[in-house]
């Protein structure tokens, strides 16, 4: 009889440093923006004004649906938060387009001349580092260029 061979274990994909700061980085917005949506009260007027984002603080508390709508950017970026840090390709393709949104909306807020500039420098940060080809590479993203034939 013919000894069973194990088959060789797959290879683990190796989580760079600058992901996990990533995720926890999302995962603080996301955590930021909940309380700030769900407005519990002095805490959300403090981070609020703390952290640049009073104006949303203020309309959060006596808006409804901008409540709603800011719970559920902040339920998105803890999503993409888990899906980082689970090396999910879908997590890595949602953070790039929710932080790609976020870019564009701080654009918008710069133009307009109301910039956040921490949240700004933040999403920048996030997209920089989001297009490291480590980071790539880890979801399968890193385009591989192929060779140019010379002739």
């Amino acid at each position: 009889m013919i000894a069973m061979q194990h088959a060789p274990a797959p290879a683990k994909r190796r989580r760079p440093f600058a992901l996990t700061i990533l995720a926890g980085l999302m995962a603080f917005k996301a955590v930021v923006l909940g309380l700030v949506a769900l407005g519990l009260g002095a805490g959300a007027q403090f981070l609020g004004e703390t952290l640049h984002v009073a104006d949303v603080a203020v309309f959060a508390q006596t808006s409804v649906v901008l409540s709603v709508v800011v719970f559920a950017a902040a339920a998105v970026l803890g999503l993409c938060a888990f899906g980082l840090l689970t090396l999910r390709p879908s997590g890595w393709r949602a953070a790039m387009v929710v932080t790609g949104i976020l870019v564009a909306l701080d654009i918008v807020g710069f133009l307009a001349g109301a910039a956040n500039h921490v949240w700004m420098f933040l999403n920048i940060v996030t997209v920089f580092y989001l297009n490291q080809q480590d980071v790539r590479a880890v979801f399968g993203a890193a385009g591989s260029r192929a060779p140019e034939d010379p002739s």
